[in-house]
């Protein structure tokens, strides 16, 4: 299928009728989860730089990760958003939780946002495109490294920018897809379909504009699945954590939490041994 002509569904800013699509699942309401009440959370993270070259340039990036006490069964990327950095996501216990199931997380503080622990200048698109592709080959054979050659991308609104870019050209690259609000570059718009990659469309109930890019979305990864969570804003992770983690362990595993969704989900990761 061909993607929906352009009408800028990358935009930040506008609204669009919060209405919600027959395909997605609306969750039923939980309680909100307050960081501040579970200060357990991030206590297996560890702190590394990486050192590597990008688009001709000398990177060093700051992240977080934890590891699973087994062997590794994937890995998993987390991108924040332009208000957040590595620590949002171990903060409401996305690598403690991730690894506790069996997975390398790992959490990239992007070059220009958070504390600058990347360093205060932000990227040309130009360098996103190929960022993530080069961190992943500076990691293989080291502490930071999964195992195997497919890996899943978690990408909060900015970093789309980031992670739309390898996903579309690196598909056979990419276990699963996890767009959480995230933007869409032009070049992605560009691409007719990306119809291998499983890819969970996430957004929250007030995020009013990204209904927009939606349809976007299931045209450019047609293997898709979508979730409205309730009562939450653009940064929908933040409401209930608990009940994104559910949702980004059943995608990994298959298995559904209890009290996870209404019906499980109609997609999954699928991982490849390395050769």
């Amino acid at each position: 299928p061909r993607l929906p002509s352009p009408q800028t569904p990358f935009a930040a800013g506008g609204e669009a009728p919060a209405t919600m699509h027959n395909s997605s699942v609306f969750l039923g309401l939980l309680p909100t989860i307050s960081v501040a009440q579970h200060p357990e959370y991030g206590k297996n993270a560890q702190s590394e730089y990486v050192s590597f070259s990008s688009a001709d340039a000398q990177q060093r990036v700051h992240v977080l990760y934890a590891k699973p006490m087994g062997p590794s069964r994937g890995t998993v990327l987390l991108l924040h958003g332009a208000a957040f950095s590595a620590d949002t996501w171990n903060s409401i216990g996305s690598l403690d939780t991730l690894s506790s199931v069996g997975y390398t997380t790992i959490a990239l503080d992007l070059p220009g946002y958070g504390k600058y622990l990347s360093g205060r200048e932000r990227q040309t698109q130009e360098a996103k495109d190929v960022f993530l592709s080069d961190f992943l080959g500076a990691i293989r054979g080291t502490a930071l490294d999964g195992g195997l050659d497919k890996v899943v991308v978690v990408a909060a609104s900015m970093s789309g920018s980031y992670a739309n870019p390898f996903v579309t050209s690196q598909s056979q690259r990419v276990a699963a897809y996890v767009t959480v609000a995230a933007v869409l570059d032009q070049a992605s718009l560009k691409v007719s379909t990306v119809p291998s990659v499983p890819t969970l469309i996430m957004w929250g109930e007030f995020d009013r504009s990204f209904v927009r890019r939606v349809p976007f979305y299931k045209a450019l990864f047609p293997l898709n699945d979508e979730v409205v969570i309730p009562r939450a804003p653009h940064p929908c992770y933040l409401a209930n954590p608990k009940l994104f983690h559910s949702l980004i362990i059943e995608l990994l595993s298959g298995s559904q939490p209890p009290a996870a969704t209404t019906r499980k989900l109609g997609v999954r990761a699928v991982f490849a041994k390395r050769t």
